[in-house]
């Protein structure tokens, strides 16, 4: 069957160019030019389907997918390694809330954009959602214990923390690397995740250090790397040529 059209199958094979399908399960149709997938619904005991393509005479249905198993998916998934950061937010009664997140990340320069991933069973996420606003606080590498007290659920997650209010009203958490304070833009679908979006509308840098990391269920860090040396402004031009020209035949060698 060429041409476009809707086509009528009896155990993947096409057999007419405009009809029904009789199916045992709602599946996928593959054929020449692609893989279509069957809109199926049920009529005394067939699920009948309409699948709409072009081109191709013999079909069959497509063999189905081997579900992926949530251990392996995690175990492959913590062999990233990621920053870790917690996001904070003011909510309407004023109070802080915040939460842990690994899945954050830049999105955009322009328009300057940046996006985290909280569950869908986070209790804290509907209250950052509920502020419209958040700040984004990028942990340092002696700030696991902080880490640990926002990543539990319930409690006073900032007791005895240093913080102060950002230009958008988030708390901004002392000691962190750096804080980014965001708009909420939008909020995606991800599966048993949320896509929040983050419009850019400050940000701070607040101290060098190494930063925290999370690799395989277990926090570490990576030493910065050294300065390069600078040369020294009292060195004379001669002693300059001199390294320049030692350096250049070593690598000549």
């Amino acid at each position: 069957m060429a041409g476009s059209g809707t086509c009528w199958a009896r155990n993947g094979t096409c057999l007419a160019g405009t009809c029904w399908g009789l199916f045992n399960e709602p599946s996928y149709l593959t054929c020449e030019r692609g893989r279509y997938p069957i809109t199926a619904f049920r009529l005394g005991i067939y699920l009948v389907g309409i699948i709409t393509f072009t081109g191709g005479q013999q079909c069959r249905p497509s063999p189905p997918t081997a579900p992926v198993d949530s251990s392996a998916l995690k175990s492959a998934l913590s062999s990233f390694c990621t920053g870790v950061a917690v996001v904070t937010a003011l909510r309407p009664d004023g109070q802080p809330t915040g939460m842990a997140v690994q899945s954050f990340s830049s999105v955009s320069l322009d328009p300057p954009l940046v996006c985290f991933c909280p569950a869908h069973t986070s209790s804290t996420w509907p209250k950052i959602r509920a502020a419209t606003r958040f700040a984004v606080n990028i942990l340092a590498a002696d700030q696991q214990s902080l880490c640990r007290q926002f990543a539990v659920t319930g409690g006073n997650k900032f007791g005895g923390v240093r913080w102060s209010h950002g230009t958008n009203g988030a708390p901004l958490l002392g000691d962190a690397l750096a804080t980014i304070e965001c708009d909420l833009e939008d909020v995606l679908d991800g599966g048993d995740h949320a896509i929040a979006l983050g419009r850019i509308t400050a940000l701070t840098a607040l101290r060098e250090s190494d930063p925290l990391l999370y690799f395989r269920r277990t926090y570490g860090r990576v030493p910065r790397p050294s300065p390069r040396p600078s040369l020294r402004p009292e060195a004379s031009s001669s002693s300059m040529s001199d390294s320049i020209a030692s350096a250049r035949s070593r690598s000549e060698a």
